[in-house]
Protein backbone atom coordinates (compact mmCIF):
# COMPACT_ATOMS: atom_id res chain seq x y z
CA UNK A 1 0.00 0.00 0.00
CA UNK A 2 1.59 3.30 -1.17
CA UNK A 3 0.71 6.63 0.37
CA UNK A 4 2.15 10.07 -0.57
CA UNK A 5 2.81 12.39 2.25
CA UNK A 6 1.27 10.08 4.95
CA UNK A 7 3.40 7.39 6.35
CA UNK A 8 0.68 6.05 8.70
CA UNK A 9 -0.75 2.75 7.69
CA UNK A 10 -3.61 1.58 9.89
CA UNK A 11 -5.48 -1.70 9.99
CA UNK A 12 -2.33 -3.70 9.51
CA UNK A 13 -2.80 -7.13 11.07
CA UNK A 14 -0.01 -8.85 12.89
CA UNK A 15 2.54 -10.47 10.59
CA UNK A 16 6.23 -10.96 9.99
CA UNK A 17 8.62 -9.43 7.40
CA UNK A 18 6.27 -6.81 6.17
CA UNK A 19 8.30 -5.01 3.27
CA UNK A 20 8.40 -1.25 3.29
CA UNK A 21 10.13 1.42 1.21
CA UNK A 22 10.37 5.19 1.18
CA UNK A 23 11.12 7.35 -1.92
CA UNK A 24 11.30 11.12 -1.84
CA UNK A 25 9.85 13.60 -4.27
CA UNK A 26 12.98 13.60 -6.36
CA UNK A 27 12.75 9.91 -6.85
CA UNK A 28 15.63 9.41 -4.69
CA UNK A 29 15.63 6.13 -3.00
CA UNK A 30 13.98 3.94 -2.32
CA UNK A 31 14.99 3.31 1.26
CA UNK A 32 13.43 -0.06 2.23
CA UNK A 33 13.36 -2.74 4.80
CA UNK A 34 11.09 -5.31 6.53
CA UNK A 35 8.94 -5.02 9.64
CA UNK A 36 7.44 -7.63 11.98
CA UNK A 37 4.12 -6.62 13.48
CA UNK A 38 3.28 -8.56 16.70
CA UNK A 39 0.00 -8.81 18.63
CA UNK A 40 -1.06 -9.96 22.11
CA UNK A 41 -2.45 -13.42 22.53
CA UNK A 42 -6.17 -13.51 22.06
CA UNK A 43 -8.15 -12.47 25.17
CA UNK A 44 -9.90 -15.35 26.90
CA UNK A 45 -12.27 -15.13 29.94
CA UNK A 46 -14.59 -17.21 32.00
CA UNK A 47 -16.98 -16.98 35.04
CA UNK A 48 -17.05 -19.35 38.01
CA UNK A 49 -18.87 -19.51 41.39
CA UNK A 50 -15.93 -19.59 43.71
CA UNK A 51 -17.97 -19.56 46.91
CA UNK A 52 -21.28 -21.28 46.39
CA UNK A 53 -24.49 -20.62 48.35
CA UNK A 54 -24.73 -23.25 51.09
CA UNK A 55 -27.96 -22.10 52.71
CA UNK A 56 -31.16 -21.11 51.07
CA UNK A 57 -31.36 -17.34 50.76
CA UNK A 58 -27.61 -16.92 51.15
CA UNK A 59 -25.09 -15.25 48.74
CA UNK A 60 -22.37 -16.61 46.47
CA UNK A 61 -19.07 -15.17 45.36
CA UNK A 62 -18.58 -15.14 41.60
CA UNK A 63 -15.11 -14.69 40.07
CA UNK A 64 -14.49 -13.59 36.45
CA UNK A 65 -11.14 -14.84 35.20
CA UNK A 66 -9.27 -13.38 32.13
CA UNK A 67 -6.13 -14.56 30.37
CA UNK A 68 -4.12 -13.12 27.51
CA UNK A 69 -5.09 -9.75 26.18
CA UNK A 70 -3.67 -6.78 27.91
CA UNK A 71 -4.19 -6.02 31.56
CA UNK A 72 -5.76 -4.41 33.34
CA UNK A 73 -9.02 -6.09 32.54
CA UNK A 74 -12.43 -4.60 32.92
CA UNK A 75 -14.92 -7.07 34.45
CA UNK A 76 -18.66 -6.62 34.31
CA UNK A 77 -21.12 -8.96 36.12
CA UNK A 78 -24.85 -8.42 36.22
CA UNK A 79 -24.36 -4.77 35.35
CA UNK A 80 -21.63 -4.17 37.90
CA UNK A 81 -18.25 -3.17 36.40
CA UNK A 82 -14.92 -3.51 38.20
CA UNK A 83 -11.43 -2.81 36.73
CA UNK A 84 -8.62 -5.09 37.69
CA UNK A 85 -10.81 -7.14 40.13
CA UNK A 86 -12.93 -9.96 38.85
CA UNK A 87 -14.31 -11.03 42.25
CA UNK A 88 -18.00 -10.28 42.77
CA UNK A 89 -19.28 -11.20 46.28
CA UNK A 90 -22.87 -11.15 47.61
CA UNK A 91 -24.46 -12.65 44.56
CA UNK A 92 -27.87 -14.13 45.17
CA UNK A 93 -29.03 -17.28 43.50
CA UNK A 94 -30.19 -16.67 39.96
CA UNK A 95 -30.24 -17.97 36.38
CA UNK A 96 -28.33 -16.59 33.37
CA UNK A 97 -26.44 -13.83 35.05
CA UNK A 98 -24.61 -11.94 32.15
CA UNK A 99 -20.95 -11.10 32.33
CA UNK A 100 -18.18 -9.62 30.09
CA UNK A 101 -14.45 -9.01 30.15
CA UNK A 102 -12.53 -6.36 28.20
CA UNK A 103 -8.76 -5.83 28.30
CA UNK A 104 -6.85 -2.62 28.58
CA UNK A 105 -6.74 -2.31 24.81
CA UNK A 106 -10.51 -2.61 24.76
CA UNK A 107 -10.10 -5.99 23.24
CA UNK A 108 -13.16 -8.00 23.80
CA UNK A 109 -15.50 -8.05 25.30
CA UNK A 110 -15.62 -11.73 26.13
CA UNK A 111 -19.22 -12.39 27.31
CA UNK A 112 -21.23 -15.17 28.78
CA UNK A 113 -23.96 -16.19 31.28
CA UNK A 114 -23.70 -17.91 34.64
CA UNK A 115 -26.24 -19.73 36.77
CA UNK A 116 -25.86 -19.33 40.57
CA UNK A 117 -27.73 -22.08 42.42
CA UNK A 118 -28.74 -22.59 46.11
CA UNK A 119 -30.01 -25.50 48.23
CA UNK A 120 -33.70 -25.80 48.86
CA UNK A 121 -34.99 -24.10 52.00
CA UNK A 122 -35.33 -26.11 55.27
CA UNK A 123 -39.04 -26.09 55.96
CA UNK A 124 -40.60 -27.18 59.25
CA UNK A 125 -43.96 -28.32 58.05
CA UNK A 126 -45.27 -29.43 61.44
CA UNK A 127 -44.57 -28.69 65.09
CA UNK A 128 -47.10 -29.52 67.77
CA UNK A 129 -47.67 -31.46 71.00
CA UNK A 130 -50.42 -33.35 72.76
CA UNK A 131 -50.91 -30.31 74.99
CA UNK A 132 -52.79 -29.60 77.14
CA UNK A 133 -51.75 -32.52 79.32
CA UNK A 134 -52.14 -33.27 83.00
CA UNK A 135 -49.34 -33.23 85.49
CA UNK A 136 -47.71 -36.63 85.80
CA UNK A 137 -48.60 -37.74 82.28
CA UNK A 138 -46.32 -37.86 79.20
CA UNK A 139 -45.87 -34.80 77.02
CA UNK A 140 -45.32 -35.75 73.35
CA UNK A 141 -43.61 -33.27 71.05
CA UNK A 142 -43.95 -33.76 67.28
CA UNK A 143 -42.13 -32.22 64.29
CA UNK A 144 -41.70 -32.68 60.53
CA UNK A 145 -39.06 -30.93 58.36
CA UNK A 146 -37.64 -31.19 54.83
CA UNK A 147 -35.25 -29.41 52.50
CA UNK A 148 -31.75 -28.26 53.22
CA UNK A 149 -28.66 -30.28 52.39
CA UNK A 150 -28.00 -33.76 53.62
CA UNK A 151 -29.23 -35.17 56.90
CA UNK A 152 -31.31 -32.90 59.05
CA UNK A 153 -30.72 -32.75 62.82
CA UNK A 154 -33.16 -31.54 65.48
CA UNK A 155 -32.58 -29.57 68.63
CA UNK A 156 -35.39 -28.80 71.08
CA UNK A 157 -35.26 -26.35 73.97
CA UNK A 158 -38.02 -25.59 76.42
CA UNK A 159 -39.00 -24.56 79.94
CA UNK A 160 -37.47 -26.03 83.08
CA UNK A 161 -34.13 -26.61 81.30
CA UNK A 162 -35.52 -29.05 78.76
CA UNK A 163 -33.35 -30.00 75.74
CA UNK A 164 -33.52 -32.88 73.29
CA UNK A 165 -31.91 -33.93 69.98
CA UNK A 166 -34.76 -36.22 69.06
CA UNK A 167 -37.15 -35.34 66.30
CA UNK A 168 -40.19 -36.30 68.41
CA UNK A 169 -39.16 -36.31 72.06
CA UNK A 170 -41.32 -37.31 75.03
CA UNK A 171 -41.26 -35.89 78.55
CA UNK A 172 -42.53 -38.38 81.09
CA UNK A 173 -44.04 -37.51 84.47
CA UNK A 174 -44.37 -33.95 83.33
CA UNK A 175 -44.92 -31.12 85.81
CA UNK A 176 -46.57 -27.69 85.45
CA UNK A 177 -43.02 -26.24 85.28
CA UNK A 178 -42.90 -27.72 81.78
CA UNK A 179 -45.58 -25.31 80.58
CA UNK A 180 -44.43 -22.68 78.08
CA UNK A 181 -42.85 -22.21 74.67
CA UNK A 182 -40.86 -25.05 73.10
CA UNK A 183 -38.44 -24.03 70.32
CA UNK A 184 -37.16 -26.33 67.61
CA UNK A 185 -33.92 -25.75 65.64
CA UNK A 186 -33.48 -27.87 62.52
CA UNK A 187 -29.95 -27.96 61.05
CA UNK A 188 -28.76 -29.48 57.76
CA UNK A 189 -25.31 -30.72 56.73
CA UNK A 190 -24.29 -27.18 55.80
CA UNK A 191 -25.30 -25.96 59.24
CA UNK A 192 -28.22 -24.15 57.70
CA UNK A 193 -31.08 -23.81 60.16
CA UNK A 194 -34.78 -23.31 60.46
CA UNK A 195 -36.72 -22.61 63.65
CA UNK A 196 -40.27 -23.00 64.87
CA UNK A 197 -42.01 -23.11 68.25
CA UNK A 198 -45.12 -24.47 69.91
CA UNK A 199 -46.83 -23.50 73.14
CA UNK A 200 -47.42 -26.23 75.74
CA UNK A 201 -49.75 -26.23 78.70
CA UNK A 202 -49.32 -28.72 81.56
CA UNK A 203 -52.29 -28.50 83.87
CA UNK A 204 -51.44 -29.16 87.51
CA UNK A 205 -52.90 -32.10 89.39
CA UNK A 206 -55.60 -30.64 91.64
CA UNK A 207 -54.64 -31.30 95.26
CA UNK A 208 -56.28 -30.43 98.54
CA UNK A 209 -54.89 -27.33 100.17
CA UNK A 210 -57.28 -27.87 103.05
CA UNK A 211 -56.02 -30.22 105.76
CA UNK A 212 -56.26 -33.94 105.11
CA UNK A 213 -56.36 -34.56 108.87
CA UNK A 214 -58.99 -32.14 110.17
CA UNK A 215 -59.56 -31.88 113.93
CA UNK A 216 -61.18 -34.88 115.58
CA UNK A 217 -64.89 -34.64 116.31
CA UNK A 218 -67.07 -36.13 119.02
CA UNK A 219 -69.58 -38.85 118.31
CA UNK A 220 -73.02 -37.62 117.32
CA UNK A 221 -71.71 -34.25 116.14
CA UNK A 222 -71.56 -32.85 112.60
CA UNK A 223 -68.43 -33.40 110.55
CA UNK A 224 -68.15 -30.26 108.45
CA UNK A 225 -65.24 -30.05 106.02
CA UNK A 226 -64.79 -27.45 103.29
CA UNK A 227 -62.37 -28.80 100.67
CA UNK A 228 -60.11 -26.29 98.95
CA UNK A 229 -57.43 -26.49 96.29
CA UNK A 230 -54.81 -24.12 94.92
CA UNK A 231 -55.99 -25.04 91.42
CA UNK A 232 -58.70 -22.66 90.26
CA UNK A 233 -61.97 -24.24 89.23
CA UNK A 234 -61.44 -27.51 91.08
CA UNK A 235 -64.59 -29.51 91.77
CA UNK A 236 -64.86 -31.93 94.67
CA UNK A 237 -66.79 -35.15 95.17
CA UNK A 238 -66.42 -37.60 98.05
CA UNK A 239 -67.38 -41.09 99.10
CA UNK A 240 -67.30 -42.80 102.49
CA UNK A 241 -67.53 -46.52 102.99
CA UNK A 242 -69.35 -48.10 105.90
CA UNK A 243 -66.95 -48.18 108.86
CA UNK A 244 -67.03 -50.75 111.66
CA UNK A 245 -67.99 -48.96 114.85
CA UNK A 246 -69.70 -46.09 113.00
CA UNK A 247 -73.46 -46.51 112.70
CA UNK A 248 -73.75 -44.38 109.54
CA UNK A 249 -74.37 -46.19 106.28
CA UNK A 250 -71.97 -45.66 103.38
CA UNK A 251 -72.47 -42.29 101.71
CA UNK A 252 -71.21 -40.02 98.94
CA UNK A 253 -71.68 -36.46 97.82
CA UNK A 254 -69.97 -33.26 96.72
CA UNK A 255 -68.01 -30.60 98.56
CA UNK A 256 -68.81 -30.61 102.32
CA UNK A 257 -70.02 -33.94 103.82
CA UNK A 258 -71.76 -32.05 106.62
CA UNK A 259 -72.98 -35.26 108.24
CA UNK A 260 -73.44 -36.39 111.84
CA UNK A 261 -71.17 -39.34 112.62
CA UNK A 262 -72.07 -41.73 115.42
CA UNK A 263 -69.36 -43.81 117.09
CA UNK A 264 -70.97 -46.82 118.75
CA UNK A 265 -67.77 -48.01 120.45
CA UNK A 266 -65.71 -46.89 123.41
CA UNK A 267 -62.64 -46.18 121.28
CA UNK A 268 -61.74 -43.46 118.76
CA UNK A 269 -62.64 -44.56 115.21
CA UNK A 270 -60.90 -43.30 112.08
CA UNK A 271 -63.28 -42.41 109.23
CA UNK A 272 -61.82 -41.95 105.75
CA UNK A 273 -63.41 -39.73 103.12
CA UNK A 274 -62.09 -40.40 99.61
CA UNK A 275 -62.11 -37.08 97.75
CA UNK A 276 -62.03 -36.94 93.94
CA UNK A 277 -60.74 -33.62 92.63
CA UNK A 278 -61.20 -32.49 89.00
CA UNK A 279 -59.83 -29.40 87.25
CA UNK A 280 -59.02 -28.63 83.60
CA UNK A 281 -59.61 -32.24 82.64
CA UNK A 282 -57.20 -33.50 85.29
CA UNK A 283 -58.26 -35.55 88.30
CA UNK A 284 -56.79 -36.74 91.57
CA UNK A 285 -57.91 -38.80 94.53
CA UNK A 286 -56.94 -37.94 98.11
CA UNK A 287 -58.07 -39.20 101.48
CA UNK A 288 -59.33 -36.97 104.25
CA UNK A 289 -59.16 -38.77 107.57
CA UNK A 290 -61.14 -37.65 110.61
CA UNK A 291 -61.10 -39.29 114.04
CA UNK A 292 -64.53 -39.71 115.64
CA UNK A 293 -64.02 -39.85 119.38
CA UNK A 294 -66.56 -41.86 121.38
CA UNK A 295 -69.04 -40.40 123.81
CA UNK A 296 -67.58 -41.47 127.16
CA UNK A 297 -70.17 -43.46 129.11
CA UNK A 298 -70.16 -45.06 132.52
CA UNK A 299 -69.51 -48.80 132.53
CA UNK A 300 -69.87 -48.76 136.29
CA UNK A 301 -73.46 -49.19 137.50
CA UNK A 302 -75.81 -46.22 137.29
CA UNK A 303 -77.74 -47.68 140.23
CA UNK A 304 -75.16 -48.86 142.75
CA UNK A 305 -76.30 -50.84 145.83
CA UNK A 306 -78.32 -48.89 148.34
CA UNK A 307 -76.52 -47.71 151.44
CA UNK A 308 -77.66 -47.13 154.97
CA UNK A 309 -77.96 -43.68 156.43
CA UNK A 310 -74.83 -42.37 158.08
CA UNK A 311 -72.58 -44.72 156.10
CA UNK A 312 -69.97 -43.89 153.46
CA UNK A 313 -71.09 -43.80 149.86
CA UNK A 314 -68.07 -44.92 147.84
CA UNK A 315 -68.43 -45.14 144.07
CA UNK A 316 -65.60 -45.71 141.62
CA UNK A 317 -66.70 -44.44 138.19
CA UNK A 318 -65.36 -46.29 135.19
CA UNK A 319 -65.65 -46.05 131.42
CA UNK A 320 -64.60 -48.17 128.48
CA UNK A 321 -63.05 -45.05 126.97
CA UNK A 322 -59.42 -44.62 127.94
CA UNK A 323 -58.32 -41.57 129.94
CA UNK A 324 -61.87 -40.55 130.83
CA UNK A 325 -62.00 -37.86 133.52
CA UNK A 326 -64.93 -37.92 135.94
CA UNK A 327 -66.45 -34.98 137.81
CA UNK A 328 -69.67 -35.04 139.81
CA UNK A 329 -72.13 -32.75 141.49
CA UNK A 330 -74.93 -33.41 143.97
CA UNK A 331 -77.70 -30.97 144.76
CA UNK A 332 -79.36 -30.56 148.14
CA UNK A 333 -81.83 -33.43 148.55
CA UNK A 334 -84.91 -33.21 150.74
CA UNK A 335 -84.53 -35.67 153.60
CA UNK A 336 -80.72 -35.75 153.30
CA UNK A 337 -78.92 -33.49 155.75
CA UNK A 338 -75.79 -33.09 153.61
CA UNK A 339 -75.30 -29.76 151.82
CA UNK A 340 -74.82 -29.68 148.06
CA UNK A 341 -71.41 -30.91 146.97
CA UNK A 342 -69.20 -31.58 143.94
CA UNK A 343 -65.88 -33.21 143.21
CA UNK A 344 -63.87 -35.61 141.09
CA UNK A 345 -63.92 -39.39 140.85
CA UNK A 346 -65.30 -41.08 143.97
CA UNK A 347 -67.69 -38.96 146.12
CA UNK A 348 -66.62 -40.94 149.20
CA UNK A 349 -69.04 -39.08 151.47
CA UNK A 350 -71.22 -40.08 154.39
CA UNK A 351 -74.91 -39.51 153.59
CA UNK A 352 -77.42 -38.99 156.34
CA UNK A 353 -81.10 -39.74 155.77
CA UNK A 354 -83.16 -37.79 158.25
CA UNK A 355 -86.44 -39.45 157.29
CA UNK A 356 -88.02 -42.80 157.94
CA UNK A 357 -88.18 -43.64 154.25
CA UNK A 358 -85.57 -44.52 151.58
CA UNK A 359 -84.35 -41.39 149.78
CA UNK A 360 -82.84 -41.38 146.29
CA UNK A 361 -79.70 -39.27 145.92
CA UNK A 362 -78.64 -38.36 142.38
CA UNK A 363 -75.02 -37.72 141.47
CA UNK A 364 -74.66 -35.97 138.12
CA UNK A 365 -71.48 -37.31 136.56
CA UNK A 366 -69.75 -35.42 133.75
CA UNK A 367 -67.40 -37.64 131.76
CA UNK A 368 -64.71 -36.05 129.57
CA UNK A 369 -62.36 -37.86 127.17
CA UNK A 370 -60.58 -36.72 124.00
CA UNK A 371 -62.35 -33.38 124.21
CA UNK A 372 -65.79 -35.04 124.31
CA UNK A 373 -68.13 -34.94 127.29
CA UNK A 374 -71.26 -36.69 128.47
CA UNK A 375 -73.53 -36.35 131.48
CA UNK A 376 -75.06 -39.33 133.28
CA UNK A 377 -76.93 -39.73 136.52
CA UNK A 378 -75.85 -42.19 139.18
CA UNK A 379 -78.66 -42.80 141.66
CA UNK A 380 -78.05 -44.32 145.06
CA UNK A 381 -80.79 -45.08 147.56
CA UNK A 382 -80.01 -44.02 151.12
CA UNK A 383 -82.08 -46.23 153.37
CA UNK A 384 -83.08 -44.75 156.71
CA UNK A 385 -81.82 -45.96 160.06
CA UNK A 386 -84.86 -47.73 161.48
CA UNK A 387 -85.74 -46.28 164.91
CA UNK A 388 -88.38 -47.08 167.45
CA UNK A 389 -91.40 -44.87 167.37
CA UNK A 390 -92.77 -46.78 170.33
CA UNK A 391 -91.64 -45.43 173.72
CA UNK A 392 -88.23 -46.35 175.00
CA UNK A 393 -89.48 -46.09 178.60
CA UNK A 394 -92.73 -48.03 178.83
CA UNK A 395 -94.74 -47.88 182.10
CA UNK A 396 -93.23 -49.69 185.09
CA UNK A 397 -94.65 -53.09 185.96
CA UNK A 398 -94.96 -54.94 189.19
CA UNK A 399 -92.84 -57.92 189.93
CA UNK A 400 -94.35 -61.19 188.84
CA UNK A 401 -96.49 -59.54 186.14
CA UNK A 402 -96.22 -59.81 182.37
CA UNK A 403 -94.17 -57.25 180.48
CA UNK A 404 -95.85 -56.62 177.16
CA UNK A 405 -94.20 -54.26 174.64
CA UNK A 406 -95.18 -53.82 170.99
CA UNK A 407 -92.21 -52.24 169.13
CA UNK A 408 -93.05 -49.85 166.31
CA UNK A 409 -91.11 -47.91 163.63
CA UNK A 410 -92.06 -45.42 160.95
CA UNK A 411 -89.81 -47.32 158.51
CA UNK A 412 -91.92 -49.76 156.58
CA UNK A 413 -90.94 -53.41 156.82
CA UNK A 414 -88.87 -53.03 159.97
CA UNK A 415 -88.30 -56.25 161.85
CA UNK A 416 -87.55 -56.34 165.57
CA UNK A 417 -85.44 -58.67 167.67
CA UNK A 418 -84.53 -58.21 171.31
CA UNK A 419 -82.21 -59.54 173.93
CA UNK A 420 -82.13 -59.20 177.70
CA UNK A 421 -79.17 -60.10 179.85
CA UNK A 422 -79.29 -61.54 183.35
CA UNK A 423 -80.13 -58.71 185.75
CA UNK A 424 -79.16 -58.72 189.42
CA UNK A 425 -82.35 -58.78 191.49
CA UNK A 426 -84.38 -60.24 188.66
CA UNK A 427 -84.84 -63.96 188.91
CA UNK A 428 -85.43 -64.41 185.21
CA UNK A 429 -82.64 -65.95 183.18
CA UNK A 430 -81.23 -64.03 180.19
CA UNK A 431 -83.54 -64.19 177.18
CA UNK A 432 -84.02 -63.08 173.59
CA UNK A 433 -86.73 -63.10 170.98
CA UNK A 434 -88.55 -61.07 168.40
CA UNK A 435 -91.23 -58.41 168.57
CA UNK A 436 -93.06 -58.44 171.98
CA UNK A 437 -91.08 -59.94 174.93
CA UNK A 438 -94.35 -60.92 176.66
CA UNK A 439 -92.63 -62.32 179.74
CA UNK A 440 -93.31 -62.32 183.51
CA UNK A 441 -90.57 -60.47 185.34
CA UNK A 442 -89.86 -61.26 188.99
CA UNK A 443 -88.08 -58.74 191.16
CA UNK A 444 -86.55 -60.53 194.10
CA UNK A 445 -85.49 -57.34 195.85
CA UNK A 446 -87.40 -54.76 197.81
CA UNK A 447 -86.31 -52.06 195.38
CA UNK A 448 -87.39 -51.14 191.81
CA UNK A 449 -85.05 -52.61 189.20
CA UNK A 450 -84.56 -51.35 185.63
CA UNK A 451 -84.59 -54.12 183.06
CA UNK A 452 -83.06 -53.22 179.66
CA UNK A 453 -84.25 -54.82 176.46
CA UNK A 454 -81.79 -54.29 173.61
CA UNK A 455 -83.93 -54.04 170.50
CA UNK A 456 -82.30 -54.57 167.08
CA UNK A 457 -84.29 -53.01 164.25
CA UNK A 458 -83.67 -54.14 160.67
CA UNK A 459 -85.09 -52.61 157.48
CA UNK A 460 -83.80 -52.48 153.89
CA UNK A 461 -80.57 -54.08 154.98
CA UNK A 462 -79.96 -51.43 157.63
CA UNK A 463 -80.01 -52.09 161.34
CA UNK A 464 -80.09 -50.11 164.53
CA UNK A 465 -80.00 -50.93 168.20
CA UNK A 466 -82.03 -49.11 170.82
CA UNK A 467 -82.61 -49.81 174.47
CA UNK A 468 -86.08 -50.12 175.92
CA UNK A 469 -85.98 -49.81 179.70
CA UNK A 470 -88.82 -51.00 181.95
CA UNK A 471 -88.85 -50.59 185.71
CA UNK A 472 -89.94 -53.72 187.64
CA UNK A 473 -91.24 -52.62 190.99
CA UNK A 474 -90.88 -55.09 193.90
CA UNK A 475 -93.85 -56.73 195.73
CA UNK A 476 -93.90 -54.92 199.16
CA UNK A 477 -93.81 -57.30 202.17
CA UNK A 478 -93.84 -56.81 205.96
CA UNK A 479 -90.50 -56.76 207.54
CA UNK A 480 -92.16 -56.40 210.97
CA UNK A 481 -93.10 -59.66 212.71
CA UNK A 482 -96.08 -61.50 211.43
CA UNK A 483 -96.51 -63.05 214.95
CA UNK A 484 -96.18 -60.25 217.48
CA UNK A 485 -96.26 -61.13 221.19
CA UNK A 486 -99.59 -62.33 222.61
CA UNK A 487 -101.66 -59.89 224.63
CA UNK A 488 -104.14 -60.32 227.50
CA UNK A 489 -107.81 -59.79 226.91
CA UNK A 490 -108.98 -56.33 227.33
CA UNK A 491 -105.50 -55.04 226.60
CA UNK A 492 -104.41 -52.71 223.77
CA UNK A 493 -103.04 -54.42 220.65
CA UNK A 494 -100.42 -52.04 219.22
CA UNK A 495 -98.60 -53.10 216.06
CA UNK A 496 -96.32 -50.87 213.90
CA UNK A 497 -96.11 -52.43 210.43
CA UNK A 498 -92.87 -51.97 208.47
CA UNK A 499 -91.49 -52.98 205.05
CA UNK A 500 -88.07 -52.90 203.37
CA UNK A 501 -89.73 -51.36 200.38
CA UNK A 502 -89.43 -47.65 200.60
CA UNK A 503 -92.68 -45.73 200.58
CA UNK A 504 -94.86 -48.68 201.44
CA UNK A 505 -98.27 -47.72 202.87
CA UNK A 506 -100.21 -50.07 205.10
CA UNK A 507 -103.94 -50.78 205.23
CA UNK A 508 -105.42 -53.44 207.53
CA UNK A 509 -108.76 -55.09 208.03
CA UNK A 510 -110.05 -57.48 210.77
CA UNK A 511 -113.12 -59.63 210.50
CA UNK A 512 -115.38 -60.42 213.43
CA UNK A 513 -113.98 -63.40 215.26
CA UNK A 514 -115.99 -65.85 217.37
CA UNK A 515 -114.95 -65.42 221.03
CA UNK A 516 -113.79 -61.88 220.48
CA UNK A 517 -116.32 -59.38 221.31
CA UNK A 518 -114.91 -56.71 219.02
CA UNK A 519 -116.82 -56.04 215.86
CA UNK A 520 -114.93 -56.24 212.55
CA UNK A 521 -112.77 -53.21 211.83
CA UNK A 522 -110.36 -51.63 209.23
CA UNK A 523 -107.71 -48.94 209.29
CA UNK A 524 -104.28 -47.83 208.34
CA UNK A 525 -100.99 -48.16 210.02
CA UNK A 526 -101.19 -49.37 213.69
CA UNK A 527 -104.54 -51.02 214.71
CA UNK A 528 -104.02 -49.83 218.21
CA UNK A 529 -107.26 -51.42 219.49
CA UNK A 530 -108.29 -53.24 222.74
CA UNK A 531 -109.25 -56.80 222.03
CA UNK A 532 -111.64 -58.63 224.43
CA UNK A 533 -111.61 -62.38 224.60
Amino acid sequence: VTQVGNGVFSGIPAGTAYAWSITDANGCGPQNGTLDITQPAALAAGAVVTTPIICFGGNATVTLVAINGTAPYTFTFDGITQVGNGVFPGIAAGIAYTWSVTDANSCGPITGTLNVSEPSAITISDIHSNSPVCEGSTLNLFSAAAGGTGLLTYSWAGPDGFTSNQQNPDITSVTPAASGLYSLLVTDANLCTATASTLVTVNPTPTLSSSQTPPAICSNTIFSYTPTSGVTGTTFSWSRAAVAGISNAAASGIDNPNETLVNTTTDPITVTYEYSLSANGCSNTQNVVVVVNPTPTLTSSLSPPAICSNTLFSYTPSSGTLATVFTWSRAIVAGISNPAASGNGDPNETLINTTADPVSVIYIYTLTANGCSNTQNVTVIVNPTPILTSTLTPPAICSNTTFNYTPGSATAGTTFTWSRVLVVGISNAAASGSDDPNEIIINTTPDPINVIYVFTLSANGCSNQQNVTVTVNPTPSLSSSLTPPAICTNNLFSYNPSSATTGTTFNWSRAAIAGISNASATGTGNPNETLIN
